[in-house]
This record gives structure tokens, C-alpha cells and sequence, in this order.
């Protein structure tokens, strides 16, 4: 069934069950509510965006165990993205953006074994990340952006060695960048930008062999630009900006010629193609390090001036109490021997 480019304004779908297509996209309705009256095992393509579909998904999509893409993105569906969907076989690609869904992606999508192409973006789903997500054998791209997720990302990159495409951007991820994230060796456009994430950028990451672009703007990044990056030898993009880098730019490698404003708002970093280091611009982090060396070397000055005043008291009083006993042996022996002469 292909209904491309139609002006319907209401679509009540109660499909056979042997229909193996569904194709609703491009039309201009003006309220259209999508249900399922009866299962469809033999349906395998599902593709109705670019509509104005509201309602909620239906629940006798769990059904349809034959699917192999479902494209929903681009409606005004509401409601939680169904359970079930994680078991069917042959599912390789789940296109849900620019919706109104809510809650969280399903537990039951991590075990599928098919799914390739994730897609959930601009919607209002919340809470963290499933902790598994990446365990997905042959998951190659997972879109996140634009919703409501926080904590920490999700650790386990090592099961997914055919991610090439990840992008986290504008949510309230925190924490630290997992240095894992290195283990997914075919990833080439990573994507955390607009996020709260701290701590230093892993070396590891600059390391990354397919690594082709890079955004971690507007974040709350510390440290120094890893040096590694002068020799990613695949990276062609990368954006630092709106962190609290610091020190000096790595003048080698793409960094040598990185447009100035993939690094604005990092107040500590200068050189490059950035102004200079130079005539008193010394980087924050070489400031704190003059600060801790004059703060250990007052303290190591006053301990000195107060072990030498200590030695110098001490000193004082042993010549005193010998000079006094001195003192008092001496006239010992004037008396003795004013009395001898006074016998004679």
C-alpha cells in the first residue's frame, strides 16, 4: 500500500493481515490518527513520516514480528515508544524523531540482534540512558539528541564494534567522558556536544583510527587539548568550544589550521590560531603553578625563619646556662684561694 504525496486528513488503518507495505508519507493532513485493528504478521515496512500522525504508537505494532524498518519521525505521535519490539528478528531500522514521545527507550530494544539505525531524537524522553545500549552486536547508528536524558553515559563500548555514528548532543548527560569510548574502533562522527560533561578529554579518543568528526562544545571540559590530537589520522573536524580548557594549543596536525571558533570560550587556552602565549599571557594553568610554587616556597621560607630562630634560642641559652656555670666555678675558686692566702 503506497499513499505518497496524498492530502488525506484521516487515516483509519485496519490493514490485511498479508499486506506486507505501508507507505504514507509527504501528504499535508490536518488530524490523523494512526491504529492497528487486527495483527499484521506479514508486514514489513512501516514508513508514515513527514505527517501530522498524533495519538500514541499502536500497541498491535508488537505484533508485526516481521518488520524490518518502521518509520514514524516527523508526526505529533505522543505516548511511550512500545515494548516488544526488541524481539523481532528482522528489525534494522527504528526512525521515531521529531515526535512528542516520552519516557524511556524500551529494555527490550538491547537484545535485539538486528537493529542497525536507532533513531529517537527531538522528543521528550527522559531519565538515563540504558546501560546496555551498546551491547547491540550490530548497531551502527544511535541518535539520541534533543531529548531529556542525564547521568553518566553508558560504559560498555567494547560490544559495540560497529558503531560508526553516535550522536548524544543536547541532553544533561554528566560525568566524566568514559574512556571506553576508544574501543569502538569504526567510530567516525562522534557527537556529545551541549551536555554537562566534566574531567579531561581522553587521549585515547584523539587515538581513534576512523575518527572523522568530533563535537564537544559547550560542555564543562578541564585540561589541556591532548596532544594526541596533532596525530589523529583520521580527524577532520572537531569542535572545543564553550568548555574550560586551558594551556596551549597544539600547533601540529589538523589543530595547525582548526577555525578559531571550534575553540572560543575556553578562556585558559591561547597559541595556535589562537593569540599567543607570550608577553605575560601565560596560560591559567602555568598560573596556578607560579601561585602553588610561592605558596610552598612562603611556607618552606617560614619554616626555615622558624627552625632558625628555634636553633638560635636553644643555641643561646646552652652558651648561657655554660657561661654562667663558668661563672659560678670561678668564684669558687677565688674564695678558695682568698682563704688560703688569709691563713698564711
Amino acid at each position: 500500500m503506497d499513499a505518497t504525496c496524498n492530502q488525506m486528513t484521516r487515516v483509519n488503518t485496519s490493514l490485511d493481515t498479508k499486506i506486507r507495505g505501508v507507505t504514507l508519507s509527504h501528504p499535508h493532513p490536518t488530524s490523523v490518527n494512526i491504529f492497528f485493528s487486527k495483527s499484521i504478521t506479514q508486514l514489513q515496512v512501516l514508513i508514515l513520516f513527514n505527517n501530522s500522525f498524533s495519538g500514541s504508537i499502536p500497541i498491535g505494532l508488537s505484533t508485526c514480528s516481521s518488520l524490518v524498518r518502521v518509520r514514524f519521525q516527523n508526526n505529533r505521535i505522543s505516548g511511550q515508544i512500545p515494548g516488544g519490539l526488541g524481539s523481532f528478528l528482522d528489525l534494522q531500522r527504528l526512525e521515531l524523531s521529531h515526535n512528542n514521545l516520552s519516557g524511556n527507550i524500551p529494555h527490550d530494544l538491547t537484545l535485539s540482534s538486528s537493529l542497525s539505525f536507532i533513531d529517537v531524537s527531538s522528543n521528550h524522553l527522559v531519565s538515563n540512558l540504558l546501560f546496555d545500549i551498546f551491547s547491540m552486536p550490530n548497531l551502527q547508528t544511535l541518535v539520541v539528541s534533543n531529548n531529556d536524558f542525564s547521568n553518566d553515559i553508558p560504559t560498555r563500548f567494547q560490544d559495540s564494534p560497529a558503531l560508526p555514528v553516535l550522536d548524544l548532543s543536547f541532553n544533561s548527560f554528566s560525568g566524566e567522558l568514559p574512556e571506553s569510548i576508544a574501543s569502538c574502533q569504526k567510530l567516525v562522527n562522534l557527537n556529545l556536544s551541549h551536555n554537562q560533561l566534566t574531567g579531561e578529554i581522553p587521549e585515547s579518543v584523539a587515538r581513534m583510527s576512523m575518527l572523522s568528526v568530533l563535537d564537544l562544545s559547550n560542555n564543562s571540559f578541564v585540561g589541556k587539548i591532548p596532544d594526541s590530537f596533532r596525530c589523529s589520522p583520521a580527524l577532520e573536524t572537531v569542535n572545543l568550544s564553550y568548555n574550560k580548557l586551558e594551556g596551549p594549543v597544539p600547533h601540529n596536525g589538523m589543530l595547525r589550521t582548526i577555525n578559531a571558533n571550534d575553540l572560543v570560550g575556553n578562556d585558559g587556552l591561547c597559541g595556535g590560531v589562537l593569540k599567543p602565549c607570550s608577553n605575560g599571557r601565560a596560560s591559567s594553568s602555568a598560573r596556578k603553578k607560579v601561585h602553588v610554587r610561592h605558596i610552598v616556597f612562603g611556607f618552606l621560607f617560614e619554616v626555615c625563619v622558624i627552625l632558625t630562630f628555634g636553633i638560635a634560642v636553644f643555641t643561646g641559652r646552652w652558651l648561657y646556662q655554660r657561661w654562667f656555670l663558668y661563672e659560678l666555678q670561678f668564684s669558687h675558686q677565688n674564695l678558695q684561694v682568698g682563704d688560703i692566702l688569709r691563713r698564711r
